[in-house]
């Protein structure tokens, strides 16, 4: 594990009072100009810890019905605010990454 993700999960995974959120939305799959599907507005969700925020992503995408490329396609889908301050962002295979 790499010293980034070390510093989060001291920080976030078990921090059960915070200002963390997730921001969640999702668009038309740019890599498939047919795509009919719906975009879904961008909204922020609370979550309890990066370990719950990769648990909303994938509930959200699963629920979603939703591609790589729909997930990608609007901006700052994924990342995870501590207030207004991007800390992480969960990939769309769940993965917590650099911000």
């Amino acid at each position: 594990m790499n010293n980034f993700l070390r510093r989060l999960q001291r920080r976030y995974y078990s921090v059960t009072a915070s200002n963390l959120q997730v921001f969640l939305g999702a668009g038309k799959n740019l890599d498939h100009p047919k795509d009919k599907g719906a975009a879904i507005k961008g909204h922020k969700v609370a979550v309890k810890s990066l370990e719950d925020a990769q648990k909303v992503v994938r509930k959200f995408i699963d629920d979603n019905d939703l591609g790589a490329g729909n997930w990608y396609a609007v901006k700052d889908t994924g990342w995870v605010f501590d207030g207004s301050k991007k800390i992480a962002r969960i990939a769309y295979n769940g993965s917590i990454q650099d911000t």
